[in-house]
């Protein structure tokens, strides 16, 4: 007897079949209605979206050799005798058909006509350079495809790619539809030529910051650009488009939003790292220039601090925090800013008595404070590093007052229980912390050059097409020390 299981694949795989049936059969309409367009049509230009999309068509079957059977008749009609679009054409069919093998895995195939698609792409890329004599899209793509053929000779490559380089800056000198730039750019970036990627996408990004383009179609491009990681090409768009918003002064309050929610898209947030942060201020810079501090709001102006502080600009910081709570006296969150204070005063400038000042205020001004143990707890470490023991006792048990209650003992009480310890025994500060606080408050005229080290990494093996993951842990500002700032450079 036939089983239930063995009918259910049999109308499982009639169904696929079926279904593949069905689009085989709109291909082959398609290929057909593609075919006699192109056959109709009466300029060999006009035939480029077609050919591009028959192409496309064909390949999704690996149907290379008749679209390119099909490319050797049409090349004998009158209008294509004397360009190069046909030619162009032919090159890209094998070079795609050796790409389409290549990733498939079809070695038999690829060893066997290897050498016959690499003469025949040759001998079309040929014909095609001699035939286009001008600087028109066809000839940028082209000489693209020039550079893809040479991606095994390095010098060779080099210079393919500086000559389409070059062409492109020629090209946009006269033309104004420069689409073409951004996919080569794209497809550059996709082979991991990044060096003229970015240098074709500059290119892209100054005809159209120079173009009259609406502001509308700028900002999208700009946003486009940022989607995709793109981040420098974002900038210089984003730049254009605020030079020109700033020009229009009866819209002030507009472009002073305009201005704050780029910033925003560009900065440090706090739960990532920053886009472009140092972008980001300088927008900060250019909304106090141009339209004074008042137009910063609490968030604002907290979000200008925070990004500084994270781009180790801790100066500039400092300033903006003590804006910050001299503009809004009634700033809710004041506590907090306090502290950052108090920890920028003692790790970074090494302002013991300032710190504790800092520190001070929060405890004695917001018990109910979140920093209020940890300020205590840095009153605490900084009179121990005095020698100051006994003030230094009186602010860790203090902290262990505030905890008592609390089930699970946290770990800033932990940290307390421990020096208290190092006191009562007549011990040392444990040597990491000690030697933590050696280096940022003795003061000394040289430059501390163990207190900016940067951490490199890179995967030991990595494969391709695979998200590479990592983890890193790292103490907070309740422990003594600021937070870590990881770059990470991939070569």
């Amino acid at each position: 007897m036939i089983s239930l299981k063995h009918i259910a694949l049999t109308v499982i795989f009639l169904s696929i079949f079926s279904v593949q049936f069905c689009l085989a059969q709109q291909d082959a309409k398609r290929i057909d209605l593609l075919k006699q367009e192109i056959r109709d049509i009466q300029t060999a230009e006009g035939s480029e979206l077609l050919l591009t999309e028959l192409l496309d068509v064909y390949a999704q079957g690996n149907d290379f050799d008749e679209f390119y059977n099909f490319l050797e008749t049409v090349e004998k009609k009158k209008i294509f005798r004397k360009t190069s679009i046909v030619y162009y054409y032919k090159a890209l069919t094998r070079f795609r058909q050796m790409q389409f093998l290549e990733e498939n895995k079809m070695w038999q195939e690829l060893f066997d006509n290897k050498d016959s698609y690499i003469a025949d792409l040759d001998k079309s890329l040929a014909k095609a350079r001699k035939l286009n004599t001008c600087v028109n899209p066809l000839a940028l793509r082209i000489k693209f495809l020039e550079a893809q053929t040479k991606e095994d000779d390095e010098a060779s490559l080099i210079e393919t790619l500086e000559d389409l380089f070059n062409l492109a800056k020629e090209y946009i000198e006269t033309e104004n539809d420069v689409e073409v730039i951004k996919d080569i750019a794209d497809k550059l970036s996709e082979e991991k030529q990044d060096t003229y990627a970015k240098k074709l996408y500059n290119v892209y990004v100054t005809k159209i910051s120079r173009a009259d383009i609406g502001q509308e179609e700028l900002k999208k491009i700009a946003e486009d650009f940022l989607k995709k990681d793109k981040v420098n090409l974002a900038v210089s768009l984003y730049s254009a488009y605020l030079d020109r918003l700033t020009g229009i002064p009866e819209d002030r309050d507009a472009i002073i939003k305009e201005m704050f929610d780029i910033a925003e898209k560009f900065e440090h947030p706090g739960w990532r790292e920053g886009v472009d942060p140092f972008f980001a201020e300088k927008l900060y810079e250019k909304i106090e220039s141009l339209y004074n501090v008042e137009s910063f709001d609490e968030f604002s102006q907290l979000q200008r601090a925070y990004n500084l502080e994270r781009i180790k600009e801790y100066e500039s910081c400092f300033g903006e925090y003590l804006r910050l709570i001299d503009i809004f006296p009634n700033y809710q969150d004041k506590d907090r800013i306090y502290f950052r204070l108090g920890i920028l005063s003692a790790y970074e400038f090494n302002k013991i008595d300032e710190a504790k000042e800092y520190f001070l205020k929060v405890t004695n001004n917001f018990p109910q404070s979140l920093d209020y143990s940890n300020s205590l707890y840095h009153l605490g470490l900084l009179n121990h590093w005095q020698g100051n023991l006994k003030k230094a006792d009186e602010f860790y048990k203090k902290i262990l007052e505030k905890t008592k209650d609390i089930k699970d003992k946290p770990e800033i009480a932990l940290l307390a229980e421990s020096r208290i310890k190092e006191i009562d025994d007549d011990r040392d500060i444990e040597y990491n912390l000690k030697m933590f606080l050696g280096a940022v408050l003795v003061e000394i005229e040289e430059e501390k050059p163990y207190l900016h080290l940067e951490l490199f990494a890179r995967a030991g093996k990595d494969y391709l097409d695979e998200t590479i993951k990592f983890q890193t842990n790292s103490y907070f500002t309740d422990t003594g020390c600021l937070q870590e700032d990881f770059t990470y450079l991939w070569s």
